[in-house]
């Protein structure tokens, strides 16, 4: 009986440390985020008030530390970006670029994601007036 309780306590640690998960203490990222911080993305579609707007040659890069860069031509605006969860739980990236360029102070929102796929990423915003704003991002291939 001795023998026993120390064989138990050895079967124990065998068969619950492997169920053990030891990840490093940071922040897992979600599939949303691994995807666009994976590619470069152009501007496929821009509409603000119901009325559409170029972004055409725009290149969005979306980095893991939160660090956002749009190109155009030789232009380069930085900014930043972040995701969370808004109040209905669903997810939401927003974006804040450092610029006094008035078209790209319309991307400076709380974008809720809307729809995506392997090439796609479709945001919309609702505006205290009640007009959406959609935007679609296509990964650069």
């Amino acid at each position: 009986m001795k023998f026993l309780k120390p064989f138990a306590a050895i079967i124990f640690l065998f068969v619950a440390l492997p169920g053990i998960n030891c990840t490093a203490d940071y922040a897992l990222s979600s599939p949303v985020e691994d995807m666009l911080t994976r590619s470069h993305w152009l501007v496929e579609h821009f509409q603000n008030r119901n009325l559409p707007v170029n972004y055409e040659n725009y290149r969005i890069d979306f980095d893991k530390k939160g660090t956002l860069t749009v190109k155009k031509d030789s232009g380069i605006t930085n900014g930043s970006w972040s995701k969370s969860f808004n109040s209905s739980n669903q997810e939401v990236i927003s974006i804040n670029l450092f610029t006094t360029d008035a078209l790209l102070m319309e991307l400076n929102k709380e974008w809720k994601i809307s729809s995506r796929s392997s090439v796609n990423v479709s945001f919309e915003v609702l505006d205290a007036a009640g007009t959406t704003s959609r935007l679609t991002i296509r990964r650069d291939e």
